[in-house]
């Protein structure tokens, strides 16, 4: 038989054979179906987190009252939502003690709380940034007004709005315009009357921000700090304050003059270290569910060897036949690695588009079942190449790895052994 006919033949086989043929055919799509989605969606996540820090400028630190890092990739300090309090408190003084540090341009504190907005009927859930909004173009270079103007300091009113609020997601009209009356609901504990009230305020649109690119800045509204602090009753107590720089190579020795001061008692961070620390933990979230894929591909290794070794007992005679009108060991051995080979390319390829498809889609379901709604970030998958094509091998490889033990039993059968067989 020529190489032709052997794979005609072992097409042959594996069609008759349909129902256990797809199974086997499956579990091998589900592995590198699954390998392939997350390679994507990490692909893509890993350039949306990119592009999302790439709009603020890389010389500004967040300082914070913990390290926000704290359980994450291996940061320092007490885990995120730990019982523990902070020991630094960002107060004013804080302020004043990093203001002199040799290489700080600006320090900018501020304030965010969760509030509900009211507007024409209309309402939605957002997040109300107290700051001096004349050091937004500081934070972020490439700011830019679709509406109106940035609020004044002192301004007791007035309130921007960044381009997600002024336009929801689904939405056709705007939520509000410039000189548009907003109403700002706050609910809290009141220790007094024990017990939830609900504080609102009247604000009027000064300005609409531009998309960024950044949802801290486009899901929020932005208002003076006096303002901010005293609707969502912070008492002065500052939720982050931001340092900019004078270059962002003096990041590293600002942070190591902030930490000379208050130790590993207070968070900071740069967008690149943040960056970093995400990646990192993609990276080991990518690592774990690839293994499972990767598991899944190994089962199905397994089921090409059951497939392929109960086709060797089913088709004895057949084998007992061929050799006995002059096939050799070897091309029996070829006939059935080449089964195992198609399976595994038929199986490969169909995960491939499987996993492309399942990268698209993955996303947007995950986040309705977690009730996600509108605001699902718009990640677009990145299938590189070269990994693509590691995949593909790897499914491919197992595979035919897997039908080496079945095509080396049924390449021994002796022809009087196999002719004799019921």
């Amino acid at each position: 038989m020529n190489p032709l006919d052997v794979i005609k033949y072992s097409f042959s086989a594996i069609s008759e054979k349909k129902l256990r043929s797809s199974l086997t055919i499956l579990m091998v799509a589900i592995g590198i179906a699954l390998i392939t989605s997350l390679n994507g969606l990490s692909g893509g996540f890993n350039g949306f987190l990119s592009n999302q820090f790439n709009t603020l400028a890389p010389n500004v630190l967040t300082v914070t009252p913990v390290n926000p890092l704290a359980g994450i990739g291996g940061g320092d300090g007490p885990p995120i939502g730990g019982d523990e309090p902070p020991k630094v408190t960002l107060t004013r003084f804080v302020v004043d003690s990093i203001r002199p540090i040799e290489g700080v341009q600006e320090v900018i504190p501020t304030f965010r709380g969760g509030v509900q907005i009211v507007s024409g009927g209309k309402v939605q859930s957002t997040q109300m940034l107290g700051m001096d909004t004349t050091k937004l173009p500081v934070i972020i270079p490439t700011l830019e007004l679709e509406a109106g103007e940035l609020i004044s300091p002192s301004d007791p009113t007035g309130v921007g709005l960044g381009f997600n609020v002024a336009h929801p997601q689904g939405e056709d009209a705007p939520f509000a315009s410039v000189g548009s009356l907003i109403t700002a609901e706050y609910q809290r504990f009141d220790d007094l009357k024990q017990e939830f009230v609900t504080d609102r305020k009247s604000f009027i649109v000064r300005g609409i921000m531009a998309e960024t690119g950044n949802p801290q800045y486009d899901n929020a509204i932005v208002v003076s700090l006096s303002i901010s602090d005293s609707f969502l009753k912070k008492s002065s107590k500052f939720d982050s304050i931001l340092v900019v720089t004078t270059d962002a190579d003096l990041n590293v020795s600002v942070e190591e003059q902030i930490r000379s001061i208050y130790g590993e008692d207070i968070g900071v961070v740069s967008p690149a270290l943040l960056l970093e620390t995400i990646n990192n933990v993609l990276s080991g979230f990518n690592a774990f569910f690839s293994a499972i894929g990767g598991v899944s591909i190994l089962v199905g290794g397994v089921g090409i060897v059951t497939t392929l070794y109960t086709a060797v007992m089913e088709r004895t005679r057949e084998i007992g036949t061929l050799k006995a009108i002059g096939a050799k060991s070897r091309t029996i051995l070829f006939m059935f690695l080449t089964e195992s080979f198609i399976i595994g390319v038929i199986g490969s390829a169909t995960g491939l588009l499987v996993g492309g498809v399942l990268a698209s889609f993955l996303l947007p379901i995950l986040a309705g079942l977690g009730g996600g709604g509108g605001n699902v970030p718009q990640i677009t998958p990145v299938f590189i190449p070269e990994t693509i094509g590691t995949v593909f091998l790897v499914g491919v490889l197992v595979s035919t790895i897997a039908g080496l033990y079945p095509a080396w039993r049924a390449a021994r059968l002796l022809p009087i052994v196999a002719l004799r067989k019921e």
